[in-house]
C-alpha cells in the first residue's frame, strides 16, 4: 500500500493526476489501511551456530506506521490545496478570456479600418478608339531664322546722387550788422572761408547726399543766416564761400571730417571748431576768438591787430601741434597763459617776463603790457605734441 501511495503522490507531483483526483485515489486506500495487523507469531531462539532459515521480508509496525502518517498528512494537504488550485484555476481563465476577447476586439478593429481604406481602382479596359482619318498636309510659311536669345541685365541700384556744385547768392542786411549771426557747418568734406568787403554771401556747397531730393540751403530767419540740412541724409557736405564778415556780430564755422580753412575774417566773435582734421587760420581780427581742433593741428597766423584794443582768444587743440605766429609791434602788449601735456612749450616773443615756467605750464607777460595801448590775452592748450608761440 505505502508504495501504491508514493506512486499516487508521485504522480500528483508530476501533474499526471489533479489535486482532487489524487485526494480520492488516497480516501479509497484508508479502510485497507485501518484494519488490524496480525499478530506477531513467537519464534523461538535458534541454537548456537545453527542455520538461520529464509524468510520473508516483512516491514515492522514503525515503518508502516510512518508511511501511513504521511499518506494521511498528503491527503489532507491535498484537500486544502483543492480549493487554492480550483480559485487559481478559475482566475488563470478569466484572464485569458479576458486576453482573448482584447485581441478578437483589435482583430476586429484592424478588419474594418482596412475595409474603409480606400481600395486601389482597378483600371478600366476602355475599347479602342478609332483612329482618325489623317488630315490633308497643308504647307506652312517658312517661320525666319531664330534670334540669339539676349540676357538682360538686372537693373543695378541707384547710384549715390552726386550734386557737384550748387551756388548761393544771398544778400546781407547790413542796417542789422551789428546783431547778425552766420552759421556755416561742414561734414566729411574740405570746408574753406574768406571774407571779404562785398555785402552778400557768394558760396559753393558741394554735397554727395544718401538719398534724392536732399537739400542744403541757407535759411535766414530775421538776423540769423544758417546753411541748413540734415546730416543724416549726406554723406558730405563741402563749402567754398566769400563772406561779409564785417557785416555779422558772429561767426560760427564748424567742420567735421575734413581740413577747415578760414582766413580774412574780421567781427567782433568768432567761434571756430573742427574735428579729424587739420585747421589753418589767417588774419582773424576779431575781439573774442575761440579756435578749437580734436585731433588735428591749429596753425594761426595773424600779421596785425588793429581794429579793437582788447583781444580775448583760447586757442586749443589735442593730440596735434599748436604754432600761433603773432606780430611784435611797440603797441601790442601780450599776456600769455600755455599749457600742454606731454610736450613741450616755446614762447619766441621779446620782451616777456615769465610770472611761472614749469615743465608743461607757462605763464609770461610783455613787460610794458599794462602801458601798452593794445592788450592781448592769449590762452592756449594741447596734449601730446609741443606749444610753439613766435
Amino acid at each position: 500500500m505505502a508504495n501504491e501511495k508514493m506512486s499516487i503522490l508521485q504522480m500528483l507531483q508530476d501533474g499526471k493526476l489533479t489535486a482532487n483526483e489524487a485526494a480520492r485515489l488516497l480516501a479509497a486506500l484508508e479502510p485497507a489501511q485501518e484494519k488490524p495487523a496480525a499478530a506477531p507469531t513467537t519464534t523461538p531462539c535458534p541454537a548456537p551456530n545453527a542455520p538461520v532459515p529464509n524468510r520473508p521480508y516483512a516491514p515492522d509496525k514503525k515503518t508502516g506506521g510512518d508511511f501511513n502518517d504521511f499518506a494521511r498528512k498528503a491527503g489532507a494537504f491535498a484537500k486544502g490545496m483543492e480549493p487554492k488550485i480550483q480559485k487559481l484555476t478559475e482566475v488563470v481563465a478569466e484572464t485569458t478570456v479576458g486576453l482573448a476577447n482584447k485581441i478578437s476586439q483589435g482583430i476586429a478593429a484592424l478588419e474594418e479600418g482596412a475595409a474603409r481604406a480606400p481600395q486601389p481602382t482597378t483600371p478600366q479596359q476602355t475599347a479602342p478608339r478609332p483612329t482618325p482619318a489623317p488630315r490633308p498636309t497643308v504647307p506652312r510659311p517658312t517661320a525666319p531664322p531664330a534670334r540669339p536669345t539676349v540676357y538682360q541685365k538686372t537693373a543695378a541700384p541707384a547710384p549715390i546722387v552726386n550734386v557737384p556744385e550748387t551756388t548761393v547768392e544771398l544778400p546781407v542786411e547790413a542796417l542789422t550788422a551789428a546783431h547778425n549771426t552766420l552759421s556755416l557747418a561742414g561734414l566729411n568734406a574740405d570746408v574753406r572761408i574768406k571774407g571779404y568787403n562785398g555785402d552778400k554771401i557768394s558760396a559753393r556747397i558741394h554735397t554727395k547726399p544718401k538719398r534724392p531730393g536732399a537739400k542744403a540751403e541757407f535759411i535766414v530767419l530775421g538776423t540769423k543766416y544758417t546753411l541748413h540740412y540734415e546730416a543724416d541724409d549726406f554723406h558730405s557736405v563741402g563749402i567754398d564761400a566769400y563772406v561779409p564778415a564785417h557785416l555779422f556780430h558772429t561767426l560760427r564755422i564748424s567742420n567735421l571730417g575734413g581740413a577747415l580753412d578760414i582766413a580774412n575774417l574780421q567781427c567782433p566773435v568768432l567761434a571756430i571748431e573742427n574735428t579729424n582734421g587739420p585747421l589753418n587760420a589767417t588774419d582773424l581780427d576779431a575781439a573774442v576768438l575761440s579756435l578749437a581742433n580734436c585731433n588735428g593741428p591749429i596753425t594761426l597766423q595773424q600779421p596785425a591787430f588793429t581794429r579793437y584794443d582788447d583781444y580775448q582768444w583760447q586757442v586749443e587743440t589735442s593730440n596735434a601741434k599748436l604754432t600761433l605766429h603773432v606780430p611784435a609791434q611797440m603797441e601790442l602788449g601780450y599776456h600769455i597763459n600755455a599749457h600742454t601735456v606731454f610736450g613741450e612749450i616755446h614762447l619766441g616773443l621779446s620782451g616777456l617776463e615769465y610770472l611761472a615756467n614749469a615743465p608743461g605750464a607757462a605763464e609770461a607777460r610783455s613787460a610794458h603790457f599794462e602801458t601798452s595801448t593794445k592788450k592781448v590775452r592769449l590762452s592756449l592748450e594741447t596734449s601730446n605734441a609741443p606749444l610753439m608761440v613766435n
